[in-house]
This record gives structure tokens, C-alpha cells and sequence, in this order.
């Protein structure tokens, strides 16, 4: 990993996806991202350097994690399977003891912000969505970090486009050309 030159008083979040990294259920543990991305936790929880997170990212990996594994109980159980039906299987139960475990170590781990988004601010959000370049979270978080004087730290793509100080090991976003 590419020395990031974290500096002791900065302020992250990471992204939903990079927590998918860390916690995710389908993401190969050989893929250098999840290399990447644990020794940098490591790294900032060794030297005590403050990690937020958000309801709306906390609400992500409860989505993705149910979302992955209704598509695996789908594959092995029960092809026919609604999402209602998975919901009240013993493999729901089971899987969502895992998840919250998971989301147990972000939240000793972190600081969690509680999204506050006024009216003025969701019709500025509403307005950007409607260019079909951005998703409605990825704003809200986005959101968050400009408030907070936060970076962001994410693979995800889609936040080249924003005003954000973003920490990566993804090369498309480290490499941002100038417009």
C-alpha cells in the first residue's frame, strides 16, 4: 500500500464499500484492496486518529449484507424464496447475528454522526439526483463529511465528481484529471 500520509489530528469516515471490504461477507480476502484497507485501520486505530461513520452507511451494510445473503439463501435453500419468507427463516436469524456483530466492532470503533438534513439541503440533493451522476446516499454522505470537515475514505468511483478531500487506494480516483 502507497504510504498515505495520514496526519495525526484528521477526521475520516469510511465508506460503505471499504467497510464491505473489512466486514463484507462476498469480498475475497486476497484482493489487495482488503489488504489495503485493513493495514490502513490498523494503522489509524494504533495511533488513536478519530473514525466516523453515518446512520445512512451503518443503514448500506445492513442493506448489502441482507441483500447478499438472500441472494446466497436463495442459491442453496430455496430458489423461490420472497424476501419476507428469507426474513423469517432461521438463516435470516443466523445471518443477522453475524451482521450485527460486524456492526458491533464499527461501533466501538467509530464515531457515528447522525445525518441532519434540513429541507434546504434535500431539495439541493433532489436537484443534483435529477443529473443522474450521483446516488442519493453518496450526497447525503458527501453531505456529512463537508459539514463535519471530514475525509472521506472510499474505492467507489462515483465520488471523483465531489468537492471532498478523499483518501484511496483505488487509482482511478487517485488519479483525477484536471476539467
Amino acid at each position: 500500500m502507497q504510504d498515505l500520509n495520514i496526519e495525526q489530528d484528521v477526521r475520516l469516515m469510511f465508506d460503505t464499500n471499504v467497510w464491505m471490504f473489512l466486514i463484507g461477507p462476498q469480498i475475497p480476502e486476497d484482493r489487495a484492496e482488503v489488504h489495503d484497507y485493513s493495514q490502513l485501520l490498523s494503522d489509524l486505530l494504533q495511533r488513536s486518529i478519530k473514525i466516523f461513520c453515518s446512520d445512512i452507511i451503518i443503514s448500506e451494510l445492513i442493506n448489502q449484507h441482507i441483500k447478499f445473503n438472500l441472494s446466497r439463501y436463495k442459491s442453496t435453500v430455496d430458489k423461490r424464496a420472497s424476501p419476507k419468507e428469507y426474513r423469517r427463516s432461521q438463516n435470516f436469524i443466523d445471518d443477522i447475528q453475524g451482521i450485527l456483530a460486524a456492526l458491533e466492532i464499527i461501533k466501538m470503533e467509530t464515531i457515528i454522526l447522525p445525518t441532519m438534513l434540513d429541507n434546504a439541503k434535500l431539495e439541493n440533493m433532489f436537484l443534483d439526483m435529477q443529473t443522474g451522476n450521483n446516488d442519493f446516499n453518496d450526497l447525503i454522505i458527501a453531505q456529512t463529511c463537508l459539514e463535519n470537515n471530514i475525509k472521506i475514505v472510499t474505492h467507489d468511483y462515483d465520488y471523483h465528481g465531489y468537492d471532498l478531500d478523499i483518501v484511496t487506494v483505488n487509482q482511478r480516483l487517485l488519479y483525477r484529471p484536471q476539467v
